[in-house]
């Protein structure tokens, strides 16, 4: 569901894509004359950032710097305005993903980028660094930018391959006329910092070219090059700038060109780097014509949309369905609109809707970012806001967190209660693997709704995938399963918990920025997180089931690669009772079994154990069940336990019938 298009000043706001502590981020939509339509984002200023003087005069900088420099590769910024106090900047519309995303995708999907593509990006962010650090004013004189925060988050890929440079928020300049820097402050991401950042000593250019250095060694080592276990760790490891090893341990068919270049890059003295941009492009052209390589944009193109296929169909979808909203909408200027902008219908008490967006205003007055619902239902939850603590619903009247917790976890599982679900029943323990079993076979694309006893779960599958599981168990919170994983500490727990809020209610987020848990730990965790809630299933006795077709999260998760085949054969082995199992076996212990020539799953997407893939030929027809037992019994080293449990697997998949 995608919430409806707004006007803003004389923009159309289409969609929210992005916030953070500062400011969020739209895609919009500026009419002009004779039907003339531009796609942009709009980076408006937080609310409760307005009245602060030093921020907006900050913000009014970013975009009179980054106005100046008009440059392929380089995300350029359209306009500076205010619609009220609500400062904006309108900026091109870059249609794909940063570096740190493409990063975490490919971590995620166990694949490096193509070396050639390494050194393609890099030579791409090298070409904007050229044209921000040579850039002049109206009169020639040099400008003298300095970027300060070159990172993953800040490399704009699109999907058609270009390779774009943005966020010149911590830029400096001479001619800068609120100047950020004081003394004793830093200025950008601590892990992409050069040396002398960290020391507080002068920087130059040269310090933009080291962030370039840590940037193709990341996307080589798929690692992070200066990561320590504490804000203080990591800045030592920037400081003491101990990067040999690292490169000596880089993988094998990583040329010696490309280290060397590395090594030069990442010099702790800059006057041991590249001094400029384009010399340090020139290096990396000339290892690659060295090696006879080159490389078309089109090869970054396929990459990017082999990767991120599935946001690409998604964003299609939702740019389709905006397409549908906005139709012959009016132009936001036209001061007689025929037909106004309307906000989501509601059918709740609170007016939300699940695309709704709550700010949370703390004791203090400090006012969050936008969160969603399900954001600010973790928070409500996890007990992060306090009696004192006041909620807005879409900019409305802020309420008690007390009243809000009480009406929303009485409305929020009911949100789909205006559509009737496609199928719904009971289940007891016996059914619920054959239940999960056909809705993975039949490639179903929907939420599914499980309760019991005041418990309830959401599955979201795609095409027969489980990709997301809520939870209303406190136990099965996120935070609670790290603690209990001993991947972070309780205190580690209450500080992620306190800056949840900074992080548009993402646990995840905030305990990485506070660097409480490694990238790769985290996501790791995210995945088994998602199965031990779809696990724990298999221990309910008795529940009612409800599917809505077609129906998905609106929440920002990790893609998962779920198998519910896999799923539901570790359940079996490790969560239902044996003394359950063995009651259904004894029940049916005197009937034959039938064996199925099964169409839709094969037994290797079963994830079976080298014990139950030797059982598995003796399983044969023409047997009764209870033969069928003593004969797996018959095989050296078998449990009756093991044997009881692959029997009841196959025939809970079909593979075999009794009777």
């Amino acid at each position: 569901m995608t919430t409806r298009p707004r006007s803003f000043g004389k923009y159309l706001l289409l969609d929210r894509i992005g916030a953070g502590g500062m400011a969020e981020i739209f895609r919009a939509r500026r009419f002009g004359a004779a039907g003339f339509q531009k796609e942009l984002v709009i980076k408006k200023i937080l609310p409760h950032l307005a009245d602060n003087d030093d921020f907006v005069r900050m913000f009014i900088d970013e975009a009179k710097l980054a106005v100046t420099l008009q440059h392929n590769n380089i995300v350029q910024i359209f306009d500076l305005g205010a619609v009220g106090r609500e400062y904006f900047i309108a900026m091109e519309y870059v249609a794909g993903k940063d570096l740190l995303n493409l990063l975490i995708r490919c971590t995620h999907l166990r694949i490096r980028v193509p070396q050639k593509l390494c050194m393609h990006i890099c030579m791409e962010v090298l070409r904007a660094l050229e044209a921000a650090h040579t850039a002049v004013d109206p009169r020639g004189a040099l400008l003298n930018i300095i970027h300060r925060d070159v990172s993953p988050s800040n490399v704009m890929i699109n999907y058609g391959g270009t390779v774009k440079l943005g966020d010149f928020g911590v830029a400096k300049a001479l001619a800068r006329e609120h100047e950020q820097t004081h003394s004793g402050t830093m200025k950008g991401k601590l892990g992409y910092m050069s040396p002398e950042q960290i020391t507080a000593k002068s920087v130059d250019q040269r310090s933009d070219l080291f962030g370039v250095g840590i940037i193709l060694y990341e996307m080589l080592a798929m690692t992070r090059l200066f990561k320590g276990d504490s804000e203080l760790e990591t800045m030592v490891m920037v400081r003491d700038c101990e990067t040999d090893d690292a490169i000596d341990e880089l993988p094998e068919d990583v040329p010696g060109g490309l280290r060397r270049i590395l090594r030069r890059a990442l010099a702790r003295d800059p006057d041991d780097r590249y001094q400029t941009a384009a010399e340090f492009h020139e290096a990396l052209a000339d290892l690659l014509f060295e090696g006879k390589q080159r490389i078309a944009s089109s090869e970054m193109r396929r990459f990017m949309r082999s990767v991120f296929a599935k946001e690409i169909e998604e964003e299609a979808a939702r740019h389709d369905a905006i397409e549908k909203m906005v139709g012959d909408s009016p132009d936001p200027n036209d001061s007689h609109p025929a037909t106004p902008f309307l906000p989501e219908p509601v059918s709740n008490t609170l007016g939300y809707t699940r695309n709704s967006v709550f700010r949370v205003r703390r004791q203090g007055g400090q006012v969050t970012e936008p969160m969603g619902l399900t954001a600010v239902m973790q928070l409500l939850d996890s007990g992060a806001l306090d009696d004192g603590d006041l909620v807005s619903i879409d900019d409305g009247p802020f309420r008690s967190a007390r009243t809000l917790a009480a009406v929303l976890h009485g409305e929020a599982p009911d949100a789909s209660r205006d559509m009737a679900p496609q199928f719904s029943g009971r289940f007891n323990l016996h059914d619920f693997p054959r239940l999960l079993y056909r809705y993975a076979a039949t490639r179903a694309t929907g939420r599914m709704l499980i309760a019991c006893d005041g418990r309830q779960k959401e599955i979201y599958w795609r095409t027969g995938r489980p990709e997301y599981v809520t939870s209303t168990a406190r136990e099965e919170l996120l935070g609670e399963y790290l603690v209990e994983r001993g991947l972070i500490t309780r205190p580690q727990l209450n500080e992620g918990l306190a800056r949840i809020a900074d992080f548009n209610g993402r646990l995840g987020d905030a305990l990485l920025h506070a660097q409480h848990i490694s990238t790769g730990d985290l996501f790791e965790a995210l995945g088994d997180h998602v199965k031990a809630k779809l696990v724990d299933l298999f221990s309910w006795t008795k529940g009612v089931y409800a599917f809505f077709a077609d129906e998905q999260t609106t929440i920002q998760i990790l893609p998962l690669e779920l198998n519910a085949y896999t799923v539901i054969n570790q359940a079996i082995r490790t969560q239902i009772p044996i003394d359950q199992i063995q009651r259904y076996v004894d029940a049916r212990a005197h009937m034959p079994v039938r064996i199925h020539l099964h169409r839709r799953v094969d037994r290797e997407q079963l994830g079976l154990t080298p014990m139950q893939a030797r059982l598995w030929p003796l399983v044969q027809g023409n047997r009764t069940l209870n033969d069928l037992v003593q004969l797996l019994l018959s095989d050296p080293g078998v449990s009756e336990d093991a044997a009881l449990r692959l029997l009841y697997l196959m025939e809970r998949l079909e593979f075999i019938a009794f009777g």
